[in-house]
């Protein structure tokens, strides 16, 4: 299927990545959805979460430049060799790539590997870009050791997080540093309409439930692992001799707790839309499960800020845990 060419020019006009990246992925978004796009705004105005995809998909190259901007305040020296773990669509590969840096990313998914060469090559960034899990055997043998490794919005997908956080703690050079986007559960924000799929609630379901619930809405399989809370991740990184620091993601900034009330109205809205919209869409045992979980949660969320004093780190801890859609964590391997 052709890409036209005043398409091309539209969204690279827009998002600022290369001819030969953007080529690539027009060509599988039209592959994938059985129909040819003349214009960016076709696009943008398809039902959610479409358009959100192909957003996060051409942003890749702005959101690698913020991370390294963020990222390179914390290096205690110039990285030699760099490392992104499920680099997706190769951004944080040219960032740092165009800081003279030795680039190496790993994907599961091949035509993710491909827009990511794609999109080095756009840069004239020689990186090494390989088909491989971090749960992989003999990682260390076939990777070598790095500088910094990075792992964006990627461990919620992984089924065995602390193997994959020991596996990268191993291949970090010591003084080395990791940093991960690690995405919140319990955000209102995401509550009201998750970061992968727009489903309300399905951050708080059990995996099994969850599972279900995307099938009545998409034929692609569920490919979410686990999410864990923020401590738990904090102790896992210690253990493994990492000093790990929270950091506020430059993408998604904490929020205000001016901002909860809004916030709250936001997630009621989410739950209405729901009830008449998709409960019907669910078996009865699954469409209880989703409304206990968020009316469970609601009551939770009352009660804890009914009990926070301004001023205080309980308000600080309400924000954290409430206000924020992704956690930033940044650790040096001692």
């Amino acid at each position: 299927m052709q890409v036209d060419e005043q398409l091309i020019q539209e969204v690279q006009s827009r998002y600022g990545a290369g001819p030969n990246y953007i080529r690539a992925y027009l060509a599988y978004w039209q592959r994938e959805r059985g129909q040819s796009f003349r214009a960016l705004q076709e696009i943008l105005d398809l039902p959610p979460p479409e358009p959100m995809w192909f957003d996060y998909a051409l942003s890749a190259n702005w959101r690698g430049q913020q991370l390294y901007e963020l990222t390179e305040p914390y290096f205690l020296h110039k990285p030699q060799r760099y490392l992104d773990v499920g680099c997706g669509f190769g951004g944080c590969l040219v960032a740092f790539g165009r800081q003279g840096v030795e680039v190496c990313g790993i994907d599961i998914d091949q035509q993710r590997i491909e827009f990511a060469k794609a999109n080095c090559e756009d840069s004239h960034i020689d990186a090494k870009v390989f088909q491989l899990s971090i749960l992989g055997k003999r990682m260390k043998e076939v990777l070598g050791t790095f500088d910094v490794i990075t792992c964006m919005d990627v461990i919620e997908h992984v089924l065995d997080v602390p193997k994959a956080l020991k596996k990268m703690a191993k291949l970090l050079k010591p003084g080395g540093l990791l940093v991960l986007e690690i995405p919140n559960k319990d955000s209102l924000y995401f509550v009201a309409s998750d970061g992968h799929f727009n489903l309300f609630c399905i951050t708080l379901l059990e995996r099994e439930d969850a599972m279900e619930y995307h099938s009545k809405f998409f034929s692609f399989a569920y490919d979410i692992g686990y999410y864990y809370p923020l401590n738990v991740y904090e102790a896992r990184l210690r253990k493994l001799g990492l000093g790990p620091k929270i950091s506020s993601s430059p993408f998604h900034p904490m929020r205000d707790i001016k901002e909860a009330d809004q916030m709250v109205a936001g997630a009621i809205r989410g739950y209405m839309k729901f009830l008449i919209e998709n409960s019907s869409k669910l078996p009865k045992r699954l469409n209880e499960r989703v409304q206990q979980a968020f009316l469970g949660y609601i009551n939770q969320l009352l009660s804890n800020f009914s009990k926070i004093s301004e001023g205080t780190s309980s308000v600080e801890a309400f924000r954290r845990k409430y206000l924020t859609d992704f956690w930033m964590l940044i650790a040096y391997k001692q």
